[in-house]
């Protein structure tokens, strides 16, 4: 999405679209980082739509912080590192109400700059991003 596409946006962005929202999420962020006072970053996105793999995010030297947000409804276990499991964790999620809505839990960490696993009584269903200087 464009800044302008931002601006002109109404309703549910991703209602029509799933996964718009990450789109539009990277790009507000990114015009943050750029702008006046900005942090001078990038921002790099989860693949499009919702994540499924155990490594949610590679390590990154650059990183400076990371949000991963559980979109199943049933609970997400983040571990800082490879391995995380239903009962090797480091952080848990709140499941969404119903799946993909919206309300699931949300965790921000800034100063980690390597791997972060994801495990879930089924198949893990989230989204992800990081904050990385360029």
């Amino acid at each position: 999405m464009t800044a302008q596409e931002i601006a002109t946006a109404s309703g549910c962005i991703d209602c029509t679209n799933p996964g718009q929202i990450q789109t539009f999420i990277a790009t507000l962020l990114n015009i943050i980082a750029s702008g006046p006072g900005g942090i001078g970053g990038t921002v790099v996105t989860s693949s499009a739509g919702l994540a499924t793999s155990t490594t949610a995010l590679a390590a990154d030297p650059a990183r400076y912080s990371f949000t991963i947000k559980n979109e199943a409804a049933a609970v997400l276990y983040v571990k800082l590192g490879t391995g995380a499991t239903t009962s090797v964790y480091d952080y848990i999620l709140s499941a969404a109400s119903v799946a993909a809505n919206g309300t699931g839990g949300v965790l921000t960490i800034a100063g980690y700059k390597g791997i972060v696993s994801v495990a879930a009584a089924g198949t893990p269903s989230y989204t992800a991003f990081s904050l990385a200087s360029s």
